[in-house]
């Protein structure tokens, strides 16, 4: 998926948590882009890292303090709330 020069996110913990790189690597990405009613763009990005000892970090990202290493591939997926009687159709 890509890696980062050094990675910043809050852990389970709460506390704002710094790797180090260079070239921390990405193992997964998960996120959320929604619309709130006053029309501010809320998003976020959780993922799972390696740093270069070959450690394995999770959490939130905080945005602006993931640079880029080179580059990174993500796909972004429109999801559309089913009408309730969906939900209870069966496969």
């Amino acid at each position: 998926m890509g890696s980062l020069i050094d990675a910043t996110f809050v852990g389970a913990e709460g506390k704002p948590r710094r790797i180090e790189g260079p070239a921390v690597e990405l193992l997964s990405l998960s996120g959320e882009v929604s619309l709130e009613e006053n029309g501010v763009e809320p998003a976020g990005v959780s993922g799972v890292v390696g740093d270069p000892t070959g450690a394995i970090w999770a959490g939130r990202f905080v945005r602006g303090l993931n640079p880029v290493c080179i580059t990174i591939e993500a796909v972004l997926e429109e999801l559309l709330a089913a009408p309730e009687e969906d939900w209870r159709r069966p496969f």
